[in-house]
Parts: C-alpha cells; sequence; structure tokens
C-alpha cells in the first residue's frame, strides 16, 4: 500500500513541477527575483481593488439616500406646497397625512445631510450612482480574478521554495560526505 502512495506522491508532485516550470517559463519568471516581484505585484494589486472597492460602496452610501429624500422632496412637494395654501390646514393634513410625513421626513434628512448647500440633481446623482455601480461590479470582477492569480502564484512559489530547498539540502549531503572522503 505504501509503494501505491509513494508512486502516486512521485507521479505528483512532477505533475505540480512540470506546471510550476510551465507558470514560470511562461509568464517569463526565469530569475527568483522577477517571480518575488510578481508575487508582490498581485498581492499589491490586490490590496488596491479592496481599498478602491471601500472608497466606492462609501460614496454609494452617501449617494443612495440622498436619491431616495430628494426624489421623496421633489414628488411630494406640491402636496407640500398645496398644504400650506390650504384654508383648513387639519382637514387637508388629515387627508394627506401619509405623504406630508414622508415629505417633512425627506426634507429634514436633506437638511441633516446637506445643510445649507444647493441640493445636487438627482439625474447627476442617478447618474453617478450608475457609473459607481458600473465601477464596483469590475472591481469585484478584478478582485475575483486576482484572488484566483494570487492562489496560483503564491503555490508556484511555495513550490518554487520547496524544490530549491531540496537542492540546497542535497548539495550539502554531497558536501558532507566529499569531506568525509
Amino acid at each position: 500500500e505504501s509503494k501505491g502512495y509513494e508512486h502516486w506522491a512521485k507521479i505528483n508532485n512532477l505533475k505540480e513541477a512540470a506546471k510550476t516550470l510551465n507558470y514560470l517559463t511562461e509568464n517569463n519568471l526565469l530569475q527568483y527575483a522577477d517571480l518575488e516581484k510578481k508575487v508582490e505585484d498581485i498581492h499589491s494589486s490586490y490590496a488596491r481593488t479592496g481599498e478602491d472597492l471601500k472608497r466606492i460602496e462609501a460614496r454609494l452610501r452617501q449617494v443612495q439616500p440622498l436619491i431616495k429624500n430628494i426624489s421623496n422632496y421633489q414628488r411630494l412637494k406640491p402636496v407640500y406646497d398645496a398644504y400650506m395654501k390650504a384654508k383648513d390646514k387639519p382637514a387637508f393634513r388629515a387627508k394627506h397625512e401619509a405623504e406630508l410625513v414622508i415629505f417633512e421626513a425627506a426634507k429634514s434628512t436633506l437638511l441633516a445631510m446637506q445643510g445649507d448647500q444647493k441640493l445636487p440633481s438627482l439625474k447627476a446623482l442617478q447618474a453617478e450612482q450608475q457609473r459607481l455601480t458600473e465601477e464596483q461590479q469590475g472591481l469585484y470582477d478584478e478582485r475575483a480574478r486576482l484572488k484566483k492569480e494570487m492562489k496560483q502564484i503564491d503555490t508556484i512559489k511555495a513550490n518554487v521554495d520547496m524544490l530549491l530547498r531540496i537542492d540546497e539540502d542535497q548539495e550539502q549531503r554531497q558536501e558532507r560526505s566529499s569531506q568525509r572522503e
């Protein structure tokens, strides 16, 4: 049974070594320093996409409530204006209570978010949200690709490190045996 495993392990190790050598030659990583640089580049690209995603998601968290509240404010402003002109305010309010509550909530939220600043255009915010969402999806895709590439390059580097250690061990054994002679 252990002979079978030994045979499988040797074949598996040879396959891994072949994959590693193919990757190294296909990517022109013929110096160890080049391999280390590639590992570092992929890891830093992965980290950068994470930072970019955080920035975009933070902006989306600002834009989305603005869109919702500006939309409610604009949609219900005519109801509020009619209320302000109404002769019988309590009766008007009773009839339009839900709309007025939503309008007033939107108005106070926008005031808290924007202060006295002019409200941004709803169309511009929606365009920004669309752009940010597309950018976010692109970054998710890029990040998934980089994660896969990172796993691959880390395995390649571990294989190279293991092969180099095996070579060093063999050299040290040869040195010791030649010293004994």
